[in-house]
Formats: C-alpha cells, structure tokens, sequence
C-alpha cells in the first residue's frame, strides 16, 4: 500500500480538517507541519486535507505567515 493510502486510511479517509470524505485522485496529503519549516515526509507529519476549501485555505494562510501577514 502506497504511503498516501495508508496516511488517508488512518483518517478513515476522511479530511482531517472538515471530515468531508477525502478522494485519492482529488484531494491532497498535505505536509502538517510543512518542509520548508523542518516537517518531513514521515506519515507522522501528514494528513489528508479536502483540495477546497481546506487544502487551500491552509496553504493561503501558510503564505500570509511567510509574507509576516
């Protein structure tokens, strides 16, 4: 099993931010604490986020934080 998969079955396939059902080809597996910031890549540090609105709302205030918004 790829580690996507398993990270969205530890969520139950499901957002883990809304708990709308979360879609392999559609949504994403997003870096909870991100790379550029010392997150890694270990399943720890990822979660299964809805593309719209969590994905993006996520990755909007992500770079208002890097602008010091």
């Amino acid at each position: 099993m790829a580690k996507r998969e398993r990270v969205a079955l530890a969520y139950g396939y499901r957002c883990a931010k809304c708990g709308a059902v979360w879609v392999s080809g559609r949504d994403n597996i997003d870096h909870i604490i991100p790379r550029e910031q010392g997150g890694s890549n270990e399943e720890s540090n990822l979660q299964p986020l809805c593309t719209k609105p969590c994905h993006e709302e996520k990755t909007k205030a992500e770079g208002r934080a890097r602008a010091g918004r």
